[in-house]
């Protein structure tokens, strides 16, 4: 490797790296480059220079989860990129192995990231980690009477119940704790990512992307179980990916269900770094589509 200068941005430097990151991801850096000329949300940025010209980088998305009645710190990788005349010389790997260790003398818990590459992680002890698939549904009532529409239709209030109900929710191992603004984990980015549709009535909200149900939360305390099967049943739902929580183990119980064979992460498999020894190995974790980075 030439003598590159590695280092942790400052929050105001960061706009350096989006060029470089409009080259590496076009379809979706490339907007925020020329559009806004600032990060769409909080990520701790490690990058290597020649010179002042930013050459590769590697990002850390901070964000906490619930597992158990804990709650652990989680550092997800993201935006890793190279510009293509300095690949091949080990600076991914490096930023990489650079951001690992600052996540660990911050005391975060495990460093998740997903790819369609993990060869390019492996190599720095990052594993793919085996998770839960989409489930298709082969028996039971579909009648779609509950429409759907996207998070800039729905009103403050619909909003405001959402979130309620999301916060007031049974905890499942990998419950994301979300901001209301200003991270990648935050309601703002719910409500406008553009693929989402949203189901909202007084008792019941859901979350659906790729005629998948990817988030569904009850009024438990004021639902009865005959309620949520038909509030569940009018979503008109084809799969699901849900935790196994004993909630939603009883609502779909006598529901026949196959793989799915809807690919909700697109290619890309879930790898995982802990920090903390077996982290993973101790605690199934769910990792919920709607928060995925």
């Amino acid at each position: 490797m030439s003598n590159y200068i590695i280092r942790r941005l400052k929050n105001d430097e960061q706009q350096m790296i989006l060029p470089l990151l409009g080259v590496c991801f076009p379809d979706y850096w490339e907007q925020i480059a020329v559009k806004s000329g600032k990060m769409p949300f909080e990520e701790i940025s490690f990058a290597a220079f020649d010179g002042n010209k930013a050459i590769a980088h590697c990002g850390i998305i901070p964000y906490e989860i619930k597992c158990g009645n804990n709650i652990f710190k989680m550092a997800g990788i993201a935006s890793v990129a190279t510009l293509p005349e300095y690949r091949k010389q080990g600076l991914a790997a490096k930023l990489c192995r650079t951001a690992a260790q600052w996540a660990e003398n911050n005391n975060f818990t495990s460093l998740p990231l997903y790819t369609a590459f993990p060869k390019v992680y492996e190599v720095n002890n990052w594993q793919v980690l085996s998770v839960q698939p989409a489930l298709k549904i082969v028996s039971g009532k579909k009648t779609a009477a509950i429409s759907w529409c996207k998070g800039g239709e729905l009103s403050d209030a619909e909003k405001n119940n959402i979130i309620r109900l999301y916060e007031s929710s049974p905890g499942f191992n990998g419950k994301v704790i979300r901001q209301n603004s200003g991270t990648l984990h935050s309601w703002d980015r719910i409500f406008n990512e553009p693929d989402f549709r949203f189901a909202a009535v007084p008792k019941m909200y859901a979350i659906k992307v790729d005629n998948t149900v990817i988030e569904l939360n009850f009024d438990n305390s004021n639902t009865s179980l005959a309620d949520r099967k038909r509030l569940f049943y009018q979503l008109g739902a084809e799969n699901i990916h849900l935790p196994e929580t004993p909630i939603f183990q009883e609502l779909f119980s006598g529901v026949e269900f196959e793989i799915s064979n809807i690919d909700i992460a697109h290619g890309e498999k879930v790898m995982i770094r802990d920090i903390a020894t077996d982290f993973h190995k101790q605690n199934r974790i769910f990792f919920p589509i709607a928060d995925k980075f």
